[in-house]
């Protein structure tokens, strides 16, 4: 047994002279530490070796760009310099975690070793909040119906950030719910919130990292409006198409959209403000409605605030028969 031992320990030894003489050794990535987080800055601090004069600092900046619910992100390396073993990033990009690999040079310049590790900032006020009434049943009995439906909050996450707080509200502003989402590895994150009465909501969300024992918080973002999907009726007279549906609690008004096919591409054929719940519809685009064709349609409520429009989530299409 002592000689195993004997053995292991020469070839260690043996392996640890080797790697120290080796121009390109790697320094434990947890020798950089980060002593500071900011939403734009960091700063991080490393060990100093005899001979080293000067550093050299690489890290990746993410410039980022959505296509529809899909974000692309491309990576620029860039560069500092140093003369002491620490660094302050002022040009960085809230919510981020950033690879950090260091060069030492002595003083003519020359590589002597390498150290890596990674820092990141303080979160930043979520992006692209869209929470959605979404229906999870619907029962129709006779002229009444009934229904249940769950809200989906969809934004995009932030790399930095350990989880995220999500506060639900109803129309008039009271807190209804505070509910905390874990950080997942995608770039879009669903949250999804049962047992909901009422027809519309606020949403309003903020991401939070941990830094020294610390919780750091971003911003709270905007509020966000979910509406849920006005249930309708329809009846066909003559060549008129009748579409009724319910009122709809802080819509500023309502869109009706119909087409020939189920799964086809809807039209906008109506719209009307909060006081009306009903429209009347001769043409489907540029076409008479024709007798004897199925159409199918659904209703919208939409509200806008400054320059975005908020709108319920299309759970479910009906059709009429002319």
């Amino acid at each position: 047994m002592k000689k195993v031992l004997c053995k292991t320990g020469l070839l260690l030894g043996i392996l640890m002279i080797f790697l120290w003489g080796k121009s390109d050794f790697v320094w434990a990535a947890s020798d950089i530490c980060q002593t500071d987080i900011g939403e734009t800055t960091a700063k991080i601090k490393w060990s100093a070796q005899n001979g080293e004069a000067s550093y050299l600092i690489y890290t990746w900046i993410p410039e980022s760009y959505w296509d529809e619910n899909t974000l692309h992100i491309n990576y620029k390396s860039v560069s500092y310099t140093s003369q002491k073993p620490e660094y302050e990033f002022s040009d960085l990009k809230a919510g981020e975690t950033y690879k950090v690999v260091i060069w030492s040079l002595d003083d003519e310049e020359n590589p002597l070793d390498s150290c890596e590790g990674s820092m990141k900032t303080s979160p930043g006020e979520i992006e692209r909040l869209e929470p959605k009434l979404k229906w999870s049943s619907y029962y129709q009995m006779g002229t009444s119906a009934k229904m249940s439906y769950n809200m989906y909050v969809d934004f995009a996450t932030q790399s930095s950030a350990d989880g995220y707080e999500i506060q639900i509200l109803n129309a008039k502003g009271k807190l209804l719910k505070n509910a905390t989402a874990k950080q997942q590895d995608t770039s879009l994150y669903r949250y999804s919130y049962k047992n909901l009465k009422e027809n519309c909501y606020l949403v309003r969300m903020r991401a939070y990292t941990t830094f020294n024992g610390k919780k750091i918080y971003g911003k709270w973002s905007a509020k966000s409006y979910a509406f849920r999907q006005p249930l309708s009726a329809a009846k066909a007279q003559g060549n008129k198409l009748y579409i009724r549906w319910e009122k709809i609690s802080n819509a500023t008004g309502y869109n009706v959209y119909l087409c020939d096919k189920k799964f086809g591409e809807y039209e906008l054929a109506a719209s009307a403000n909060k006081k009306k719940n009903m429209v009347s519809i001769t043409k489907y685009g540029k076409k008479k409605l024709k007798k004897g064709k199925r159409y199918y349609y659904y209703v919208e409520a939409k509200k806008k605030v400054g320059k975005k429009t908020y709108a319920s989530y299309l759970s479910r299409r009906f059709y009429v028969q002319m």
